[in-house]
C-alpha cells in the first residue's frame, strides 16, 4: 500500500517521524558534544546530487587527503 492508503493515525506517525529526521540540528548538537565543529563536515544531499564530484572534492579537502579525479570509467 502507498502512503495515501494508510490509516490516518499511521500516516501522522509516518509524517512526523520523517519531519523529525529532517531536523538536523539536534542530531548535530549531539556530535558537537564530542567533536569540535571544525572536525565535522556537513554536506546537504542536494549538494551531492547537484554536483557529486565537487562534493567529493570538498570531502577530500576537508579530510586532507590527496585529490583523486573520479571518472565515470
Amino acid at each position: 500500500k502507498g502512503v495515501t492508503n494508510m490509516p490516518f493515525e499511521k500516516w501522522v506517525f509516518y509524517r512526523t517521524t520523517h519531519l523529525r529526521q529532517s531536523i538536523y540540528y539536534p542530531q548535530l548538537e549531539r556530535w558537537f558534544q564530542f567533536f569540535p565543529r571544525e572536525q565535522v563536515l556537513v554536506i546537504c544531499a542536494e549538494e551531492m546530487f547537484a554536483d557529486p564530484r565537487a562534493a567529493i572534492a570538498r570531502v577530500q579537502t576537508f579530510l586532507g587527503v590527496p585529490y583523486y579525479n573520479h571518472t565515470d570509467d
